[in-house]
């Protein structure tokens, strides 16, 4: 328990847990009215009037403002600190800035010139090439134009020489027929006249033997009828 006049110590603990930010301003006004008066109380009050849990109350409170005091010098000393480095850094990046900026030009520049200068040694090459192009295609069209006049010519040639060959193997073919026609047709004549010939001989041969034959029909039967007029029945034995 805290002594008389000064803040109860379950009351300096509960301002101690919550935060600021969870606090009303009007918590926090207070907190600050009453940690005032209790900090004068404190320093009016001899050490020996107060009781030993006051003392260590008012010891550690002590610490904690000096500790206290001794962080928001900390932290304006890094502010400060802070502040510099951060205004050195800006001072440096700006200069940075500005030499990329010139370094950028410069190269940026140089990359324009070098471009320049392809797109020229481009343009160059492109001409030359189109020359090129130009030139061999007419020598290209014109070997073409030679090519297809000679093999033209040497179509006609060899499609005239066929025609020639053609007419004269056609002209043999046709003599060769009408001589083996004409050798056909006279073997058949010829054959004609040997069958006629043969047949007038066959006929004669024919009309001899029947000739022979009636006469020897004749001679026997005539001297049948001699022998039957001289004789009698008898006489034919």
């Amino acid at each position: 328990m805290s002594d008389f006049g000064r803040k109860d110590f379950s009351t300096q603990a509960k301002e101690g847990l919550v935060p600021d930010s969870q606090k009303s301003v009007f918590d926090q006004v207070t907190e600050s009215t009453t940690g005032t008066a209790d900090n004068v109380a404190a320093s009016l009050q001899p050490g020996d009037n107060k009781s030993t849990s006051q003392k260590l109350t008012d010891e550690t409170s002590s610490k904690s403002h000096s500790a206290a005091d001794t962080a928001k010098s900390y932290a304006g000393s890094a502010q400060d600190t802070t502040k510099s480095y951060a205004g050195s850094a800006q001072d440096t990046a700006k200069d940075y800035a500005g030499s990329a900026q010139d370094t950028t030009k410069s190269y940026a520049g140089s990359a324009q010139d070098t471009a320049k200068d392809y797109a020229g040694s481009a343009q160059n090459t492109l001409s030359n090439l189109g020359q090129q192009a130009s030139s061999n295609t007419e020598a290209a069209t014109k070997n073409a134009q030679d090519t297809a006049s000679n093999l033209s010519n040497q179509a006609a040639d060899a499609t005239s020489n066929l025609s020639q060959s053609a007419q004269k193997t056609a002209n043999d073919v046709s003599q060769s027929a009408s001589d083996t026609a004409n050798d056909l047709s006279k073997k058949a004549s010829d054959n004609t006249a040997a069958a006629q010939e043969t047949g007038k001989t066959y006929l004669q041969q024919a009309q001899d033997a029947a000739a022979n034959a009636l006469n020897t029909a004749s001679k026997t039967a005539s001297d049948l009828a001699n022998k039957i007029s001289s004789g009698g029945p008898d006489s034919t034995k």
